[in-house]
């Protein structure tokens, strides 16, 4: 077998429909568009189960110290984000189209595959620091972890501002 590198996943689809290459990894909306095209799905990673460190908001302990409020405001402007976006299902889907590319009439379906899959099935609400994907990482690093680094998952997040805003109730006022 031989693996090629053409790309990110637009380049990577493009690669496929062209007959370049005979298979290649996409995720929404282009998953939905390529079984359109009669391509087979081997693998779905989010329906595996498999905990996984994939995404996050980061920002150094000096910055959450020095500017508390400031990461605090985010985190309630990124919230009422994801609020909007898995509520308003028009906009949410025009803002797909427009980041990928797409065109809002013509991709419509994958585009709303992706809010399906993506925005109500695998976005959450509020988001939680998933310390078991942090230790998988963690154990992925093995022998290449720097000296004297922590296994402990907990040593690399702090969930205290988001959790504040879940007590604070503003969270759960978002939906109502």
């Amino acid at each position: 077998m031989t693996i090629l590198q053409v790309g990110g996943q637009t380049e990577r689809f493009a690669a496929l429909k062209a007959g370049s290459v005979d298979g290649t990894v996409v995720i929404p909306p282009l998953s939905s568009a390529a079984q359109r095209l009669g391509y087979n799905s081997l693998i779905n990673m989010t329906k595996l189960g498999i905990t996984y460190p994939q995404e996050g908001v980061v920002v150094s302990r000096q910055t959450i110290a020095s500017r508390r409020d400031m990461v605090s405001r985010f985190l309630k402007a990124y919230l009422e984000s994801v609020k909007e976006i898995k509520t308003d299902k028009e906009f949410a889907i025009g803002v797909m189209a427009k980041h990928l590319r797409m065109d809002r009439k013509k991709d419509r379906e994958a585009l709303e595959d992706s809010f399906q899959e993506v925005v109500l099935d695998q976005m959450l609400k509020i988001p939680t620091v998933n310390l078991e994907a942090i230790r998988m990482g963690l154990e992925l690093l093995g022998k290449d972890k720097p000296a004297g680094a922590s296994n402990n998952p907990r040593d690399y997040v702090d969930a205290s501002l988001m959790l504040e805003l879940v007590k604070s109730g503003f969270a759960e006022q978002l939906y109502k």
